[in-house]
């Protein structure tokens, strides 16, 4: 979510609304609002990498304060690379 509205107000008042509003009762009120949240947090992770990630990752000043050129960065991106599930991706 926007810095400015950090996501457990937004959760909190989510399970609050939707789980004393919903007419089948508490207990599915708040399944459906796990449910809503977890959306919600997957919507606005996927908007800001799509919408800053990509943006900013093109910028050199960027990629170099990140420190893409590192070779810790360049070793997890070998191991990455490889095909396949392997512990070591699984552990990065």
């Amino acid at each position: 979510l926007l810095p400015p509205v950090p996501g457990v107000p937004v959760y909190l008042f989510t399970g609050v609304v939707l789980a004393s509003a919903c007419p089948y009762g508490f207990w599915p009120g708040t399944g459906i609002a796990i449910i809503v949240a977890y959306v919600l947090k997957l919507a606005a992770c996927t908007l800001q990498q799509k919408g800053f990630g990509e943006g900013f990752g093109k910028s050199p000043w960027i990629r170099a304060q990140v420190g893409v050129h590192k070779p810790l960065i360049r070793a997890i991106e070998i191991v990455l690379r490889r095909p396949g599930i392997t512990v070591a991706k699984v552990a990065i």
